[in-house]
């Protein structure tokens, strides 16, 4: 039989155990139940139902820490390549060589004083103050077999060639030497003849020769000019500018 002391122990237990239990349930935010059994203590917990703190919202940059927040701080920006601007194809300026066609003086061909290379299939040439197509915007135009030089105008507002081959401003010497014999062409004086005392070979096709003063091809610009069946003697002066001649033969110089 339990004598009443050990009675009264094991209430003094109990009580001290479900003072424990309430104390440290109360501390964890549970609910402690104790039910004794045997002389053992049994504790049972149960969730009180106290709600639990929502989670904090943090950004990316809170999250990462250590390394993985050093890799993201140095991964460099990377800047978008510069549209590269396409370069204007420079426009070509006036030329100083051409061939046949119309051209426009100053903005097609550069003016100034050109040698054609083939007048063999009968050279037409005409300087313009208009492409009107009338009569009266011809300055001054050539049909020859020959050699042709010509003196394009600033003021020229165009240029007409056809069948002269290829027109150029280099005017080098087209002769052997000054005071060489030459044939049937247009001369600059100074440059491909000397001047002196010149006598053609032969004229039975009628020969033409002419004096000039300037390439522009108008009659101004003829100072002498002679056609003739016979043999021509001419003296070709130091002021002279050029020398044209065809179906002469060849010219000798004969003297100063």
């Amino acid at each position: 039989m339990e004598t009443e002391a050990a009675r009264s122990g094991r209430s003094a237990r109990i009580s001290r155990n479900r003072l424990l239990a309430i104390v440290l349930g109360s501390f964890f935010g549970l609910a402690v139940i104790c039910v004794t059994c045997s002389g053992l203590v049994i504790l049972a917990t149960i969730s009180t139902g106290t709600a639990t703190p929502a989670p904090t919202l943090v950004t990316s940059s809170e999250v990462l820490t250590g390394e993985s927040a050093r890799t993201l701080r140095s991964t460099p920006t990377v800047e978008p390549t510069p549209t590269v601007e396409p370069t204007a194809t420079p426009t070509p300026g006036p030329a100083t060589s051409f061939g046949d066609g119309t051209f426009r003086v100053g903005i097609d061909i550069v003016p100034g004083t050109y040698r054609n290379d083939d007048s063999s299939r009968g050279c037409y040439w005409a300087r313009l103050s208009g492409f009107g197509g009338t009569s009266d915007e011809i300055i001054a135009n050539e049909y020859s077999r020959v050699r042709q030089v010509v003196t394009i105008s600033p003021s020229d507002v165009g240029f007409v060639s056809e069948r002269c081959g290829v027109w150029s401003q280099n005017i080098s010497p087209v002769t052997e030497s000054s005071t060489a014999p030459f044939g049937d062409g247009t001369y600059i004086v100074g440059v491909d003849i000397a001047p002196g005392l010149w006598r053609n070979s032969e004229s039975s096709r009628g020969c033409y020769w002419a004096r000039l003063s300037g390439f522009g091809g108008t009659l101004d610009e003829i100072i002498a000019n002679e056609y003739s069946t016979v043999t021509q003697t001419v003296r070709i002066a130091p002021t002279d500018r050029g020398f044209l001649t065809e179906r002469c033969g060849e010219w000798t110089r004969i003297g100063d």
